[in-house]
């Protein structure tokens, strides 16, 4: 009976290791989407100001207040927003890759460790 609750304590921990896989992966997938709205947001900010050019007077909202911006400065914080978007969407989708193989390994894991307890069991 020994070997069947040392068993049962590693499925319980086996267990509890996938469901944080899978709340980790999907952690992820929200952030992968917030990357992607701001991405969207801000190439859209950008095609906007390509429209209109340099000569363009760029608002910023502040409150309930409009301040004008430099129109250089603001297509640099745009391109450099841009920039950081992407870099975070490529470490994102690059741990995102990693899930599969993590949540298959950890579903085999168990999976054994039940074959093992319904073998003691008969």
């Amino acid at each position: 009976f020994q070997m069947a609750d040392e068993i049962k304590a590693q499925f319980g921990e086996e267990i509890g290791k996938l469901q944080q896989l899978e709340k980790d992966h999907e952690n992820y997938v929200r952030i992968r989407h917030k990357l992607v709205r701001e991405l969207a947001e801000n190439k859209l900010i950008k095609e906007g100001m390509d429209v209109h050019g340099d000569d363009a007077v760029v608002y910023k909202q502040i409150g309930r207040t409009f301040i004008p911006q430099d129109t250089i400065e603001t297509r640099t914080n745009v391109d450099t927003r841009i920039e950081a978007i992407s870099d975070g969407m490529k470490r994102v989708d690059s741990a995102l890759e990693g899930f599969g193989s993590k949540q298959s390994a950890q579903k085999d894991k168990i999976v054994a460790l039940q074959q093992k307890f319904k073998k003691m069991a008969s």
